[in-house]
């Protein structure tokens, strides 16, 4: 790319690194350096440098599918079931609020 002038004219700006020859040679003897460097992640126990190379088989993908689409159903059902409840919750209050407000309304009726 910084050895085709007429891309770099058309794409970047004069004043930019990659149109200048000097800084454009600076930049790619520092990016060469950096080649040499070995990053090492570790995140939580999770060593990125010794993950397995392959996926699996396609078979074994395809288990790992139903597996989750297993788990969806499930979490939906187990949503329904958290709806559910408290929509039974709530009309329990309401009928106890209502059964409340008609023996309130007895008492008041009786005096």
């Amino acid at each position: 790319l910084l050895r085709n002038q007429s891309l770099t004219k058309e794409w970047y700006e004069n004043w930019s690194i990659v149109r200048n020859d000097e800084q454009s040679e600076m930049l790619i003897a520092y990016l060469a350096g950096l080649s040499m460097v070995n990053f090492s992640l570790c995140l939580k126990d999770m060593d990125f440098d010794n993950l397995p190379t392959n996926l699996g088989e396609p078979e074994d993908n395809s288990k790992a599918l139903q597996l989750k689409h297993k788990l969806e159903q499930q979490k939906r059902q187990l949503e329904e079931m958290n709806n559910i409840k408290t929509q039974v919750n709530m009309l329990s209050e309401q009928m106890e609020a209502n059964s409340n407000n008609n023996n309130n309304n007895n008492n008041n009726n009786n005096d």
